[in-house]
């Protein structure tokens, strides 16, 4: 149906996919049904699996039907679609950023229950625009500014956004070709959304010189400033940061203040986003004063920051770490870690006895009780943990897998 575009061709090609299904997110518009028939013809010529996914928000009337309109013209082009509803009561305020949440949720489900490691998403080059404007008034830092990226990773699902560089034009243009309908969703024309006000605002932009081609353009150069920076923060932490099996993580206090300020940010954020396994959005104000000021004593997003012995640790607050009972073997996530243990024993923290020597109270109180006579292992590396997860002690010795949990996530 559609010669797929050679700048989309040269990128599917070299992203070096995963096997097995593909998903793509379809809401119904221009720019959602394109990708969906670009993918159909990619799909058909790499003997690949597609699932097209619809979510109904049910946030208005008329999005059932719409749903059911999508999958008409759908499997009338024989592409396998499922529709997907965001049941239960809706929030009254934030519903945009719930949503989407919502939209994510559900598509990373479909992906997890179809065995599908990739979801293509149809952000254009004007979505990168807006999700530039509504960043760049609320004060965002580079790693804001640079919007969306080609590739990003969400609960171990490989997001693609292959029509950033493409516009708004260029897809109607090609449905129109072919004579293909799409829906016009009406909230796409409601003031009351912030995406909708940047899209208005857009054409008195476009007439000082800021247009969305120049914005993806800058996005591009943000992202491979981001790229940069993010290497030497990785460097840094392989290099300096210790890891302990009692749950919480340090680095030497002189190291760190020795980089530069920006890169003091990103390791402050990165620490912090260990133990941040539930995803909460955390405050770049808030990293900034600690990694500027480097106080003695901090906390924030259910962490704890302390200075003692000329050394940084960072560990989770003790009201975060609630007593709860694992099952055997299966993962179970504390703190900034994920335990395995093949005997469960109630999780609860206590300080040791005798104490650590140089380790602050403050943290020592935060350590995982573990009965004596377990057998504790560190480890990081998956086929290493599998291996000793399946281990037959002879003696049927107790033991404790932990690991830290490591954040691939951007949204």
């Amino acid at each position: 149906m559609f010669v797929i575009p050679k700048d989309i061709a040269s990128c599917l090609k070299q992203l070096n996919l995963p096997k097995g299904p593909i998903v793509v997110g379809v809401s119904g518009g221009a720019d959602s049904l394109y990708l969906t028939y670009l993918l159909q013809q990619w799909t058909k010529q790499n003997h690949r699996p597609l699932f097209a996914v619809t979510i109904n928000h049910n946030l208005r009337s008329e999005s059932q039907q719409e749903a059911k309109w999508v999958h008409q013209q759908l499997t009338r082009h024989k592409i396998h679609h499922t529709i997907l509803e965001w049941k239960g009561t809706k929030p009254k305020t934030h519903i945009e950023e719930c949503a989407r949440e919502e939209r994510y949720r559900l598509l990373i489900d479909f992906c997890h229950k179809n065995k599908a490691h990739i979801l293509f998403l149809a952000h254009h080059q004007q979505d990168q625009a807006e999700t530039f404007w509504a960043r760049l008034a609320r004060g965002s830092g580079l790693d804001g500014l640079s919007s969306m990226s080609l590739i990003t990773q969400r609960s171990d699902i490989m997001i693609v956004r292959p029509l950033l560089n493409t516009t708004k034009d260029t897809i109607v243009h090609a449905l129109k070709a072919k004579h293909l309908r799409w829906a016009e969703d009406c909230m796409n024309q409601d003031p009351t959304y912030e995406r909708v006000r940047w899209r208005q605002a857009q054409p008195q932009l476009d007439k000082l010189g800021l247009t969305a081609t120049y914005v993806a353009k800058s996005t591009e150069r943000l992202q491979r400033a981001k790229k940069a920076l993010d290497f030497y923060t990785h460097t840094f932490l392989n290099q300096h940061l210790q890891k302990s099996a009692y749950g919480f993580v340090s680095i030497d206090e002189k190291s760190f203040t020795d980089l530069p300020l920006e890169i003091r940010v990103r390791v402050v954020m990165q620490i912090f986003n260990i133990f941040n396994y539930k995803n909460k959005l955390i405050s770049l104000d808030s990293v900034e004063k600690i990694a500027f000021t480097i106080p003695k004593h901090a906390t924030l997003a259910g962490c704890q920051w302390v200075i003692s012995h000329h050394k940084i640790f960072v560990a989770p607050e003790l009201k975060t770490l609630a007593k709860t009972m694992p099952k055997c073997n299966q993962w179970i996530k504390w703190g900034g870690c994920q335990i395995l243990t093949n005997k469960p024993f109630e999780f609860c923290c206590t300080a040791p006895t005798p104490r650590h020597k140089n380790i602050p109270f403050l943290i020592q109180r935060t350590f995982l009780k573990i009965p004596t006579g377990y057998h504790i292992i560190q480890s990081a590396a998956e086929k290493e943990l599998e291996k000793k997860k399946n281990l037959d002690y002879k003696d049927n010795t107790p033991f404790v897998i932990i690991r830290f949990n490591e954040r691939k996530d951007e949204i």
